[in-house]
């Protein structure tokens, strides 16, 4: 999901808040974009130099990412988590905090912060672009081959069967 964002944000919108110092790339499979963002976007660590990625690194690096965001999404966090110290790290923060919801028995930290009440579902991306201040775009009469498909067929199921590795 991080590597997507990336992505779809660059050239000079991507921000990147690495769990290590500056002169490692981690995961190493994204050094080439890793590059790009930090010549083109911006890369923040707190780390000096010959500094490696540790699980803990990730833990005080989302501190930091939290910190900078305007609204925090958590899509899935099990007990004890990473995710589940960023969720807590973002109510902590008083940032507004969204989740996916899932079953019971999965995802159990958002859904325990779902029935405290300390956080809201995210159902719709409407929901987010209104707690962002950001407007809508429009998709009708996109000459994007997906998002056409995607205006016809809301359904995952159906973008999977059609577009298969592309739909993540």
């Amino acid at each position: 999901v991080d590597t997507m964002a990336h992505m779809g944000s660059l050239p000079s919108l991507s921000i990147v808040v690495m769990p290590c110092s500056l002169d490692y790339y981690y995961p190493i499979i994204n050094k080439k974009l890793l590059e790009k963002i930090y010549h083109e976007g911006l890369a923040l660590s707190e780390y000096e130099s010959h500094m490696k990625a540790t699980p803990y690194s990730f833990i005080l690096r989302n501190r930091i990412i939290v910190g900078l965001a305007d609204c925090v999404v958590v899509a899935e966090a099990e007990e004890n988590s990473g995710s589940s110290s960023t969720l807590s790290l973002s109510l902590q923060m008083g940032k507004p905090t969204y989740v996916l919801p899932h079953r019971k028995g999965e995802s159990e930290a958002t859904n325990q912060a779902l029935e405290e009440g300390v956080v809201k579902a995210l159902f719709s991306v409407q929901t987010l672009l209104k707690e962002l201040n950001v407007a809508p775009v429009s998709i009708q009469n996109s000459n994007d081959e997906f998002l056409n498909f995607c205006q016809r067929h809301p359904r995952y199921e159906d973008a999977v069967k059609e577009w298969g590795h592309k739909v993540f």
